[in-house]
């Protein structure tokens, strides 16, 4: 069905119309749902000859968490054993990200420090991707309510086309 609508005259939008994939952005987050939006940003990129950007956000409340208080009246100070982990975990994470997607297929991947949601929109609209490819978790009606949905705020934030991939099995909420 994606593949004929694609055909049939690719993404349009509301500023662009008969606009096909060029570039692919694929928020990477290592959840069940993201690995089979991973097989589908590398079919898009076989299928369409375009290069894929891997880009994995760690958001700033698990930064915080992470964090403690310095010295006396101190700012807050992140270890340097810490920092090291998030930067060895989030290069495990792209690495098996890059290999799902296929090397060929991956133009970049990178990790970034910050929300999610806002980084993802930022990203694809700064440097003009023409379609997002996410998973979602299926958190569930409450749950996504009650904790936010990175990809609800992405449908309704970002300019540009997403395609959310769910997970294998939604959890009921």
């Amino acid at each position: 069905m994606l593949s004929r609508f694609l055909l049939e005259g690719g993404i349009r939008g509301p500023h662009e119309r008969g606009r096909m994939i060029t570039k692919i952005l694929c928020p990477v987050d290592g959840s069940p749902a993201c690995k089979k939006a991973l097989a589908m940003a590398r079919s898009l990129a076989g299928r369409y000859a375009v290069r894929v950007t891997l880009l994995h956000v760690l958001p700033l409340s698990m930064l915080q968490m992470l964090a403690f208080r310095g010295p006396v009246g101190g700012a807050d100070v992140l270890p340097q054993q810490v920092e090291e982990r998030m930067r060895v975990d989030s290069e495990a994470l792209l690495a098996e990200a890059r290999e799902l997607v296929g090397s060929d297929n991956v133009a970049e991947a990178r990790a970034v420090l910050g929300d999610p949601a806002e980084l993802i929109c930022e990203t694809a609209e700064v440097e003009e991707f023409s379609l997002i490819v996410m998973g979602s978790r299926g958190l569930g009606r409450l749950r996504s309510y009650l904790m936010g949905s990175v990809s609800t705020y992405v449908l309704a934030h970002c300019d540009i086309p997403v395609l959310v991939v769910k997970a294998p099995e939604s959890i009921e909420g």
